[in-house]
């Protein structure tokens, strides 16, 4: 399933009322820079507002909101917050546990790894005591 979310953030400057949205592609972003990048430089690109300017600024001295969130992002969403860090997390593990899959498949011959949560853990808990 595609992780995504919808970010958006209402302000106003000279007068003038702006509300730049976006939907945010999480895997890409994630695929690209192994993290999260800022959401304010992100909204300002799609809507073509340089990061040097006052209409930035403005834009960055208001709350991003969140809504419609997808996948993974669903479980780091509550009451309109969106935890960037628990994602990362959750999107990483879930990427390791692909790989851990494929591995109990070929030498234990479990298809479905989430049906065996202890094995599950144990790979996963061997997998990050390796990179360390």
């Amino acid at each position: 399933m595609k992780n995504s979310i919808e970010v958006r953030v209402e302000f106003s400057f000279k007068g003038v009322d702006y509300a730049p949205a976006a939907t945010v592609d999480l895997d890409l972003l994630m695929e690209r820079g192994g993290k999260l990048l800022d959401l304010y430089s992100y909204l300002a690109r799609q809507h073509n507002i340089d990061t040097y300017s006052y209409l930035y600024d403005a834009m960055e001295s208001h709350d991003i909101s969140f809504d419609k969130p997808a996948g993974l992002a669903i479980r780091c969403f509550r009451d309109g917050a969106f935890d960037q860090q628990a994602f990362e997390e959750l999107w990483f593990e879930q990427k390791q546990v692909k790989g851990l899959a494929d591995i109990a498949k070929h030498h234990l011959n479990i298809d479905d790894l989430e049906k065996h949560s202890d094995i599950k853990a144990a790979l996963l808990a061997a997998y990050k005591a390796g990179k360390k």
